[in-house]
């Protein structure tokens, strides 16, 4: 899986979007959904999940290069592929939610901006 095509950037996107709507100059995702998403009037509950989703996305990319690096996974020409057969259970658990949160993100975009 394409951790940064599928999970990051739409998350990036979206607070990008969200912030450009309210005025919002923050510069760092977390801050931008953070910051216009109480400005929407957007839930704190889902904001932490979209931030705990995009820091645990970003985390899972990050590890997965450095295991590349270290030799422990074969070299990839897509860097920020993650193969789905090298993580634990509770890895995959964890990003089946994670991308449970981008797709409720997507689907609060497609509400407010049709």
């Amino acid at each position: 899986i394409d951790i940064k095509r599928v999970g990051s950037m739409p998350i990036t996107d979206g607070a990008r979007i969200f912030a450009l709507s309210c005025g919002v100059v923050a510069t760092n995702t977390p801050e931008r959904l953070r910051e216009a998403g109480l400005r929407k009037g957007i839930a704190e509950d889902d904001l932490r999940s979209w931030c705990d989703a995009f820091d645990y996305l970003q985390m899972l990319r990050l590890r997965t290069q450095h295991r590349r690096a270290a030799g422990e996974l074969p070299p990839a020409e897509m860097p920020n592929f993650v193969p789905l057969a090298s993580l634990s259970t509770l890895d995959r658990r964890i990003l089946k939610e994670a991308l449970r949160q981008v797709r409720k993100l997507q689907q609060r975009l497609a509400l407010d901006y049709p």
